[in-house]
């Protein structure tokens, strides 16, 4: 059996270059201007948590538009909002965009360490950091 610790994977996970960290850092000022400015509602995505709310239970694919939605996200924002206490469209909504920041932090660091990690020639690892950085 093969034992693998905690601290074998945060090794792992530990950036190598200083380049991570400015591609990063410019990562999360992209996303948190987004966070701040975009105040447009493509999808629909407070009526399912609000109907759930509600009803306590999931709604079913054909009372709202974006009701066939996998569960996971909603379950997610749903229990930070049984939290948080979120009432009305607004507040939902900064929790989703919150969440939404948070997740893609989280994939930008897996997505730069992978960069990262293929050894690649120093400009290459650059122009590929800074592509995934600036895709939000």
């Amino acid at each position: 059996m093969v034992k693998v610790s905690v601290k074998f994977w945060l090794n792992k996970l530990k950036p190598k270059t200083s380049w991570f960290f400015y591609a990063f850092i410019l990562g999360l000022m992209v996303r948190g201007v987004l966070f701040i400015i975009n105040d447009q509602r493509n999808d629909d995505h407070i009526e399912p948590i609000l109907m759930w709310q509600e009803t306590g239970e999931f709604p079913e694919t054909h009372e709202c538009w974006e009701c066939f939605q996998p569960k996971f996200f909603y379950t997610v924002i749903k229990t930070a909002n049984s939290f948080f206490k979120a009432g009305n469209d607004r507040e939902v909504y900064l929790l989703v965009q919150l969440f939404n920041f948070l997740y893609g932090a989280l994939l930008l660091w897996l997505i730069l360490r992978f960069i990262e990690s293929l050894n690649l020639r120093k400009w290459t690892t650059i122009a590929l950091m800074l592509f995934w950085t600036l895709n939000p």
